[in-house]
């Protein structure tokens, strides 16, 4: 498995528009916890909208109180709607629970709602497909019935790095494109 070291979202979508054959090719976006995938993220969208190439998918952007991430939110690139996803553990409500989060489950149907609807696009940004949906198949499944369609040019796919062996066995041919840590403010 070779990773390659990524910093610039609009270095890598430029050398990869630039191949010849980039069509149905699935990038998986991984680091460590904290290293910015989402803001990563959100950086492709924002060039790939200014290049005008049509981008769908979804993000899940971190709520912070202070210097505490406490929830995410889920956004719809294509509309911009955004949804609250998950809360950290310490409510008593029914909810989705992984890890030390609570997710909503109106907002994962929701999600699979706008991956089952998307038809075609030149970049399809995911982020995450993390334990829940490999481990549990649950979460936002439609997202590997999706890639599995190849209904875009080009996937941007986060997976947290203990997953990426589950990945490439479900799209070997997939690329590896590691975040590299941040360097923490003193």
């Amino acid at each position: 498995m070779e990773a390659i070291l990524i910093d610039s979202p609009a270095k890598l979508l430029v050398s990869l528009l630039s191949e010849t054959n980039h069509s149905n090719k699935i990038h998986l976006i991984s680091g460590t916890s904290g290293a910015g995938k989402t803001l990563w993220c959100m950086q492709l969208f924002h060039e790939a909208r200014s290049m005008g190439l049509d981008v769908k998918g979804l993000v899940s952007l971190p709520v912070f109180e202070y210097d505490h991430k406490v929830g995410i939110n889920l956004q719809n690139l294509e509309s911009g709607s955004i949804t609250p996803l998950g809360t950290k553990k310490n409510s008593k409500e029914s909810r989705v629970s992984i890890g030390g989060w609570n997710l909503d489950s109106n907002t994962l149907e929701w999600g699979n709602r706008i991956l089952a609807n998307i038809q075609s696009c030149q970049i399809l940004i995911i982020d995450e497909l993390g334990p829940l949906e490999f481990n549990e198949n649950s979460g936002l499944t439609k997202s590997f019935e999706l890639l599995e369609s190849g209904q875009y040019s080009i996937a941007f796919v986060v997976v947290r790095t203990g997953l990426i062996p589950k990945a490439l066995t479900k799209w070997p041919s997939a690329e590896i494109h590691f975040i590299p840590e941040r360097e923490k403010l003193t």
